[in-house]
């Protein structure tokens, strides 16, 4: 009789591949959680200079698309953009043929950084 050199590899049960794709996973977010702030003031501290002296400051377009959603544009994100610290930015809203009152409700906004433009 001739033995077959080739020996199955056993099987791994399910419950052992979840949880071992769970434990890789879970050493991988614990790492990033506590490299990421690390590395982010490394990077912030290297390159923080480039950008204090500039003398113009360039402009930023924030370009949001939207469909029915006037309220919380007016109540949430136009207040969280016109808080940020930089202030040279526009903000381009397209909306796609909104039926509703966002057009309306972006009328009373009255700030020229806002722009929006409704598709027919």
């Amino acid at each position: 009789m001739k033995k077959d050199s080739k020996q199955a590899v056993p099987e791994i049960p399910q419950v052992h591949k979840k949880l071992t794709n769970r434990l890789i996973c879970g050493a991988k977010c614990i790492k990033y959680k506590l490299t990421e702030p690390i590395l982010l003031r490394i990077m912030r501290s290297l390159h923080q200079g480039k950008y204090e002296n500039i003398e113009e400051s360039p402009l930023v377009s924030v370009i949001i698309a939207t469909y029915n959603r006037g309220r919380i544009l007016v109540e949430r994100t136009l207040p969280s953009i016109f808080s940020q610290s930089y202030q040279n930015f526009e903000v381009v809203i397209v909306g796609d043929h909104c039926p509703d009152n966002t057009p309306e409700l972006l009328a009373k906004m009255k700030d020229p950084r806002v722009r929006f433009y409704n598709l027919t």
